[in-house]
């Protein structure tokens, strides 16, 4: 008997002309860590959500999910689905408590556990995740990485026996990232849990997966195990499922294309793996250093001297007397049609820097000009026109009850017709179908294209975009990075925060990194990425012994014989 079972599950939102779900039928054995795929919209999260009853949306179903045998619609099944725990996207979101300790209670309290059961399990919990230090801090004190791991703890404490994770990392720094699979790859192998992950960002999570399942369109598209599920992406032929593949498979396959050659089953899942394989193709590349490095240090660089647009001096800020400082004497400028990507650690000030760039937070020392006017002094109505900003949250962004109609009043900024505008926009996003949705009601992927196009669509002079390719496919990820490419050449000024080294890679034409504060690295990234351990590409890291330049693919196969 299967431990999770799909019966021809199909699912419709209430206001939607097609399925989001259609006739899935699909079995989970107990143990299996399950990854989940697919383009934006794809019907990921939906699937995911008629695993936890009291997630589960409104619409129309058909068809049913079994757990241990039992229906989660039953009453019985309702029961079983309280052994499934649930992480969600956004660490915020899920998390009710302002204090630590009283987070990791509240969930145990609600399920009525006597108090010396309570006390033995938040000791277990917080020696196996690590949280001693941090017991009694505020919630909001956090970085990101520690709230995603909390919410994980919260939802461990009450011991589920499935857990279902939401794009966990979308909002996670590399490094904060990797310690959270690490957590989930511990809790499938050591406790034999049953996870079930929705995740774009499938570089590290592929290498932990039994099977990975590909969803399009409400349809459940490809189910395999890891190399196989890659052997089939790659005999597709199609250039966009290649997208979906980890770094070091990528690169693997386009290496034994470029030579014409056939790859086999050896497909290599990890960097580990990558750079083993890599060592057999030394002898066939043209490792000329020097050329190389000549080559990537000036792409992305600009000749002549440019427009000065933003400037930062000496800008200090804290949000409270008592609280430590968030920027301490940074200094930044920006030029007309900059594409600059600025990374950190969660909690670093990044947020913080794009905020008072579009003047929203005043610092407590420093200066901030924008073409040469000082930023506080100009009217918002200026303000307003010159600079677009995206935040962190798309929900911040939406007051109507269309994407439409979002769409119109954002499009009366812009020169442009506004009906021209609104089509172009609703047709690159891929948003026609959903033009009349209310934007609460889309996926987080959906969302943040809805956001992204209420702020491209006035034009703005300069782009400030706090996370945009979070909750992305990337297939889409792409486009999106072409765009904003071309839109840089035209002259916009772009200052982007993201945690995707990779996008950064390809699309900034100057990388920086903040720390305690302050700017500690900037450079082009061929430069910035090369001399960085941690923020570095996952090709990089495959080849850096044998061509420490190259941070794309690209760089390497242009280094091929």
């Amino acid at each position: 008997m299967a431990y999770l079972e799909f019966q021809k599950l199909s699912f419709r939102y209430p206001t939607d002309q097609r399925d989001a779900l259609s006739g899935i039928e699909m079995e989970i054995r107990q143990g299996e860590f399950i990854v989940i795929c697919g383009p934006s919209g794809s019907g990921k999260s939906t699937l995911l959500r008629h695993l936890k009853p009291e997630l589960t949306p409104a619409g129309d179903r058909k068809g049913d999910v079994l757990f241990k045998g039992s229906s989660l619609y039953s009453s019985s099944g309702a029961e079983a689905g309280r052994e499934i725990g649930m992480v969600l996207q956004e660490p915020d979101s899920q998390i009710v408590s302002d204090q630590v300790l009283t987070e990791l209670v509240f969930g145990l309290e609600s399920h009525g556990i006597p108090d010396s059961e309570m006390r033995q399990r938040i000791a277990e919990i917080v020696h196996f995740f690590g949280m001693e230090d941090w017991l009694h801090r505020s919630t909001h004190t956090l970085s990101g990485g520690q709230k995603q791991l909390l919410n994980l703890a919260s939802v461990m404490a009450l011991q589920p026996s499935v857990l279902l994770l939401d794009e966990p990392t979308a909002q996670l720094d590399p490094v904060a990232s990797r310690q959270l699979l690490q957590w989930l790859q511990r809790l499938n192998e050591e406790f034999g849990m049953t996870i079930v992950m929705c995740e774009h960002r499938l570089d590290e999570c592929i290498p932990l997966a039994d099977r990975v399942l590909m969803m399009r369109n409400g349809h459940l598209m490809m189910s395999a195990a890891p190399r196989m599920f890659l052997q089939q992406l790659n005999e597709q032929q199609e250039e966009e499922l290649q997208l979906y593949m980890p770094i070091p498979s990528r690169l693997y396959y386009a290496c034994s294309t470029a030579e014409g050659g056939t790859a086999d089953q050896g497909v290599p899942l990890t960097v580990k793996e990558g750079k083993g394989w890599f060592e057999q193709w030394d002898g066939k590349f043209a490792v000329d250093h020097s050329e190389l490095q000549q080559t990537t240090a000036v792409a992305g660089a600009k000749s002549g001297k440019q427009q000065e647009v933003l400037r930062c001096s000496n800008v200090s800020f804290k949000y409270e007397k008592q609280d430590p400082w968030v920027l301490q004497q940074l200094n930044l400028t920006c030029t007309k049609d900059d594409f600059i990507c600025v990374l950190g650690a969660n909690g670093s000030g990044k947020s913080t820097l794009l905020q008072i760039l579009a003047g929203f937070r005043r610092p407590v020392n420093g200066k901030v000009r924008l073409l040469e006017k000082d930023i506080y002094r100009m009217k918002d109505k200026e303000l307003y026109r010159r600079i677009g900003y995206l935040a962190q949250n798309p929900l911040l962004h939406f007051v109507y009850d269309t994407i439409e109609e979002e769409l119109e009043h954002a499009a009366i900024r812009s020169e442009q017709d506004p009906k021209h505008s609104v089509e172009e926009w609703l047709n690159f996003f891929g948003l026609q179908p959903l033009r009349k949705q209310h934007p609460y009601d889309l996926s987080g992927g959906e969302r943040q294209k809805a956001a992204l196009a209420s702020i491209m669509i006035s034009r703005p002079e300069i782009l400030l975009l706090d996370e945009p390719t979070k909750g992305l496919d990337p297939v889409f990820k792409q486009q999106l990075g072409e765009r904003l490419t071309e839109m840089s050449r035209q002259g916009v000024t772009i200052v982007m925060v993201t945690h995707d080294v990779e996008f950064a890679s390809q699309y900034a034409n100057r990388c920086l990194l903040l720390f305690a504060g302050e700017v500690t690295s900037q450079g082009t990234p061929a430069d910035f990425f090369s001399r960085h351990y941690f923020y570095t590409t996952a090709v990089n890291r495959i080849v850096r012994s044998q061509l420490p330049n190259a941070i794309t693919m690209e760089d390497v196969l242009r280094c091929r014989s």
